[in-house]
Parts: C-alpha cells; sequence; structure tokens
C-alpha cells in the first residue's frame, strides 16, 4: 500500500503545474484518499483472537510498532 501512495504522490507532483493554485484535481484527490484510507486501516488493525491493537496501540505517540507475524497482547499467530 505504502508503493502505491508514493506512486500516487510522485504522479501529483509530476502532473501539477507549478504557476496553478488548484488542489482540486483528481491526482492530489486520489492521494489523499488513498493516504487517509491507509491510516485508517493502521488504526483497525487488529488481532482476531483478543482484538489488540496491533500499530498504535495507545494513544501516546511512543506506543507505536511494526504488525509482525504474532499478536504482542496473546502471542498467537495473526495469520
Amino acid at each position: 500500500m505504502l508503493i502505491i501512495q508514493a506512486f500516487l504522490t510522485i504522479s501529483h507532483k509530476m502532473l501539477n503545474d507549478p504557476n496553478e493554485v488548484n488542489f482540486v484535481t483528481w491526482h492530489y484527490l486520489s492521494a489523499l484518499g488513498f493516504g487517509v484510507f491507509i491510516v485508517i486501516f493502521a488504526l483497525k488493525l487488529g488481532c482476531p483472537h483478543c482484538g489488540a491493537r496491533q500499530v498504535f496501540r495507545g494513544w501516546s505517540i511512543f506506543d507505536i510498532r511494526w504488525p509482525e507475524n504474532d499478536c504482542h497482547g496473546c502471542k498467537k499467530s495473526l495469520d
């Protein structure tokens, strides 16, 4: 998903006219929309067994972790 987001952002930079200040273009809205989708997907990513959140565990910025194959709460496989 991050590769798609990078592609959309690069295409926006390439297709954007520097003399025009218009943010309502298809490439801007697609990059913004997909970025919002990625953040919501990461917020909702949880363990199917215990329901523990896997990326954003709490409200602190220091509670962010990369998702792994095992749950950090119950230690069961997420597959």
